[in-house]
């Protein structure tokens, strides 16, 4: 059972507010729907108005996609077909031969330095081989780098945007006037949404962030969610 805005029966019809009854539902006169049970032989109500629901959820994901698109009008996502096209790099030296090793044939000695260099610059080995399949020469492809390096920029610009976005709809939502109901339900869908594009964007970065900086952040966004529990579950 849901916990919600319980009314009693008898305050309802004590407001004057006009109630139609129909099988398990109550119906007012600015069409909230109540879901009502009995309960020792007292009736109650619960306060079930989906356009609230909506509100927030709309609110909500609105501001988690305009975070996105901004972060992709700064910078496209990086895609790897983009920096490699279709290069698969082979893991071993010697590749298939158009014609068959003579007897006793051997390839050139194959000196690994080169190899190893290009490896520990963050690149991939690129081998051309001669028809029995030896290779001839390397040279060191920085694809897979460049795309990781393109992909990193992207999750930082993601991060900041978002965090960007989510502070803006955070106080946004703190600050809405709370004399209409509707302002308070707009203001939850803010801080909802505000709160989602914030974890969106800290998991886009986190595996990027400083070891030392993680905990940080976490603590920080970990704050803020539980001042905004105190601070919207405390009002009446």
């Amino acid at each position: 059972m849901l916990h919600c805005f319980w009314y009693w029966s008898t305050s309802l019809g004590g407001s004057g507010a006009a109630v139609e009854k129909s099988g398990g539902f109550l119906r007012g006169r600015d069409n909230t729907i109540f879901l009502y049970e009995r309960a020792d032989s007292s009736s109650m109500a619960f306060n079930f108005d989906l356009r609230k629901i909506l509100i927030v959820f709309i609110i909500a994901t609105l501001i988690a996609v305009l975070a996105y698109s901004i972060t992709a009008a700064i910078m496209p996502r990086p895609a790897q077909e983009d920096y490699c096209g279709q290069y698969y790099p082979r893991a071993e030296p010697y590749g298939p031969g158009t014609k068959e090793r003579p007897s006793g044939y051997s390839c050139p000695a194959y000196d690994g330095a080169a190899e190893k260099q290009c490896t520990k610059d963050k690149g991939m080995p690129d081998f051309t081989y001669n028809e029995y399949g030896c290779p001839a020469s390397m040279t060191c492809n920085y694809c897979i780098r460049d795309f990781m390096s393109a992909q990193k920029r992207f999750n930082f610009i993601m991060f900041i945007t978002d965090s960007i976005i989510a502070v803006i709809a955070i106080l946004i939502g703190l600050n809405l006037p709370g004399k209409k109901e509707v302002n308070n339900w707009i203001g939850i869908g803010l801080l909802f949404g505000g709160l989602i594009t914030l974890f969106v964007g800290t998991v886009a970065y986190y595996s990027d962030l400083g070891r030392y900086v993680r905990p940080v952040v976490i603590f920080v966004e970990l704050a803020l969610v539980i001042y905004l529990s105190y601070k919207k579950l405390s009002e009446k």
